[in-house]
């Protein structure tokens, strides 16, 4: 999840948001924009729903630059998303708390994903940061397959994975498509690395996504490619002890 900063949010909500925004969402408006354009991506059964034509191209280049690295972890690649572009995605935890506005969602139980617009009127260059750099047209196309890795997940897991493992799964992927040049400024950035599999938990998660999503990625470069295996396969669950905490 990538989400707009919002100091005014009781920590509660800050907390159960980082968790479940992902997967457990059921109270975000999952409409179109009333004239939106509804096309498949080529040689996918991924559909995007979309009013700028660079929007759906950034879409299907995240696509084209993931499944050929899936498929190297011999992952299914087929997965029939459905993919919401908007000026604005709001997402409400629970009934009684206020709208936060999101950069990007994916929701589990309708394999959906909402996304905003790199043409929205508040996201543009050095409106905000992904991952400690000042979001261009790269970090944001990398924000796209963060999103669409949560699918793949989906399609593949053998068990229903916890939250914080699929974030793990998802920030891998997201850094592992970054040209080199952004990656290694990132992983600068936050220089910290796991200790244990102890510390893969949602705590740390919660505490630093961004920081988490880079000690996830030096963890995979350390143990290879059978983590994620293990990951999907469930002989890794990551730490789910607030997940515990917010239900």
């Amino acid at each position: 999840m990538k989400r707009f900063k919002n100091n005014n949010l009781p920590i509660r909500v800050v907390i159960k948001s980082v968790i479940l925004i992902f997967c457990f969402s059921t109270t975000v408006v999952m409409a179109a924009e009333s004239d939106a354009v509804r096309s498949p991506c080529p040689g996918s059964k991924v559909h995007v729903n979309y009013r700028h034509r660079h929007d759906f191209k950034l879409v299907c280049e995240a696509i084209e630059l993931l499944v050929p690295r899936v498929a190297q972890w011999r992952m299914q690649t087929g997965i029939t998303t459905e993919v919401i572009i908007k000026d604005q995605v709001d997402y409400k935890n629970f009934e009684d708390a206020p709208p936060m506005q999101v950069y990007g969602l994916y929701q589990r139980q309708f394999d959906l994903i909402q996304l905003i617009s790199w043409n929205s009127p508040s996201l543009y260059p050095g409106s905000r940061q992904v991952l400690g750099l000042d979001v261009d047209e790269t970090l944001h196309r990398s924000v796209i397959i963060h999103e669409l890795s949560h699918a793949f997940i989906r399609l593949n897991a053998h068990h229903k994975l916890s939250s914080v493992g699929q974030e793990f799964w998802a920030y891998v992927l997201q850094l592992d498509m970054l040209p080199e040049e952004y990656r290694n400024k990132i992983m600068a950035h936050y220089p910290g690395r796991f200790e244990s599999r102890e510390e893969i938990n949602s705590i740390q998660h919660a505490v630093n996504p961004s920081a988490f999503g880079v000690q996830a990625y030096r963890w995979y470069q350390e143990q290879g490619d059978g983590l994620m295996q293990e990951i999907l396969d469930g002989d890794f669950t990551p730490d789910q002890l607030l997940d515990a905490m917010v239900h």
